[in-house]
């Protein structure tokens, strides 16, 4: 057949079959575009998903900060061990220094190093337990941080597995509107030709 002077079977046999492959050509167009635009629906979900991961993971990580602060000052010969050892040196000296000025005939003066004696955090059973529920619910935030990051994760896996099908859809719905147009141009000359 040729293409600048076809018979006119020719022309209606190639028009038909230009024809045949446009309207192949248009489904799959509008079943790619419909595809593309589903997954960038998806995508901008997974993004949201992300971001909210992203901020949980974020204060799970300021409260396990926060956290291993107080049990660092809790901890025997922490912050607060250091403080507590400060003071009862401090009533102990007051007291050996003080000791020979306090005195009444027949009463016993009371030590003030044991009245202002402070008990470490070890020796403290309210302390003692509170730095363990500190230590337990450091590890409940552990916990949380990790199922956090593995949120984000999977949810960045998904949105690259998002990207790339969108990409795919994409080019094969460039590629069916590139048919589209090269059948167009056929149906058009072949038109010349039909009686």
């Amino acid at each position: 057949m040729s293409w600048s002077n076809p018979t006119p079977e020719e022309a209606q046999e190639a028009y038909d079959d230009a024809k045949s492959k446009y309207e192949s050509a248009a489904e799959d167009f509008f079943r790619y575009k419909n595809e593309y635009e589903t997954y960038g629906s998806s995508l901008s979900s997974a993004k949201l998903q992300q971001n909210a991961a992203t901020v949980t993971r974020d204060l799970y990580q300021k409260r396990l900060e926060a956290l291993d602060d107080i049990i660092k000052m809790l901890q025997p010969m922490g912050d607060m061990d250091m403080k507590v050892l400060g003071v009862t040196t401090s009533a102990q000296m007051t007291e050996m220094l003080m000791k020979g000025s306090i005195y009444c005939d027949g009463v016993n003066a009371p030590s003030i190093g044991d009245f202002f004696r402070s008990y470490s955090v070890a020796n403290n059973t309210h302390s003692a337990q509170a730095l363990e529920e500190f230590k337990k619910e450091r590890n409940r935030t552990q916990i949380n941080l990790n199922e956090a990051q593995a949120r984000m994760n999977s949810v960045g896996g998904t949105m690259e597995e998002l990207i790339s099908k969108g990409q795919a859809a994409y080019d094969s719905m460039n590629a069916a509107q590139k048919t589209m147009k090269s059948c167009a141009y056929e149906m058009e000359h072949y038109k010349k030709y039909l009686d």
